[in-house]
């Protein structure tokens, strides 16, 4: 009988002893985040006019995107170099999620001629304009609201950021 009493206070103890825990809450992270983050996304299309033009990546242009996992973003243009946050909801039947992104720092070099600085210059647009993603197996599709594309990434293993 003792025994039995001994147990039943170590189990009310325990009890209130969780009752009483305070809880620590993580910031809430993008839904999306985990199909995103830890990579180096290269770009490897673009769409300044609604048609996705390919690019490929370290030849025609050394751009980069980095997704954190806290929601900040960083990367470059080949000239400018950029940084903001981002959000991803949940995603949809056809995978792909609400996205949006912040830029709210941009610096670097001007670029070398008239082109490039058009170029430089889409690639910040159309990531402010993303409003999906459909991230694929090692790459991902950034669309505009009517899920037009508007920039087009790709994940290489060897590519460590």
């Amino acid at each position: 009988m003792k025994h039995h009493l001994y147990i039943a206070c170590g189990i009310i103890i325990a009890l209130s002893t969780l009752s009483t825990c305070t809880t620590v809450t993580q910031p809430k992270k993008s839904e999306g985040a985990t199909a995103l983050t830890t990579k180096v996304w290269l770009i490897s299309g673009y769409a300044p006019t609604g048609t996705l033009l390919p690019i490929e990546p370290g030849h025609g242009s050394s751009a980069r995107l980095i997704l954190q996992a806290n929601n900040t973003l960083s990367g470059t243009t080949g000239s400018y170099t950029f940084e903001g946050t981002w959000k991803a909801g949940k995603p949809n039947a056809a995978g792909e999620f609400p996205f949006s992104a912040v830029i709210t720092k941009v610096q670097g070099q001007e670029p070398a001629n008239d082109i490039a600085s058009r170029f430089e210059a889409d690639l910040i647009r159309l990531l402010k304009k993303t409003s999906f993603v459909r991230p694929g197996r090692g790459n991902m599709h950034l669309m505009d609201k009517n899920k037009a594309p508007t920039l087009q990434y790709i994940h290489r293993s060897a590519d460590a950021p």
